[in-house]
């Protein structure tokens, strides 16, 4: 199951039962761990030529708990992993959080436009596979004098709309 709505999902209520109703209890899972250790989910995750994008979408205003915060953190300490966080923002379309590094990418939650948290998915997506033909917005800024292509294999962090998503 996953965390959003698309039109490739092909989950029916009437036909597959409501989602809590169809998942499976994890009370012994959770049992089996120490103290409050529990697992967490990843509403996303896209991976390109051995680069690793985790998506977590969160509600207006809320953001991630503790042990999810630490959990994601840890993770994109990870070579060729990105975690980015997404969620409705009041004065913006959305606001955006990436972890890269092990290191929080933003200051905190960034307004962006829903335009430009698509470019900077294209441009991800490019910095993976600079050989894959994609829409990219040109937004890409690889260090002076370095091609897409170099950037991407060095693993550099092009400055992508505002939001550096890296690879």
């Amino acid at each position: 199951m996953t965390g959003f709505r698309s039109r490739f999902l092909r989950h029916n209520c009437q036909r597959d039962e409501c989602y809590i109703q169809g998942l499976p209890s994890w009370d012994d899972i959770c049992d089996a761990f120490p103290g409050k250790v529990r697992p967490t989910d990843v509403d996303g995750m896209v991976e390109i030529n051995d680069h690793f994008l985790f998506i977590e979408e969160k509600k207006p205003t809320e953001s991630w708990d503790d042990g999810q915060r630490i959990a994601l953190k840890r993770l994109s300490r990870r070579e060729r992993v990105t975690v980015l966080g997404i969620r409705p923002a009041v004065c913006s379309e959305v606001e955006v959080f990436v972890f890269r590094n092990g290191e929080a990418a933003t200051d905190g939650w960034q307004p962006r436009s829903r335009q430009q948290l698509l470019d900077s998915l294209r441009d991800w997506a490019q910095a993976a596979d600079p050989k894959r033909s994609t829409q990219t917005s040109g937004h890409t800024s690889p260090a002076a004098g370095e091609t897409p292509e170099t950037a991407a294999r060095k693993g550099s962090q092009p400055a992508v709309s505002g939001t550096h998503l890296g690879t």
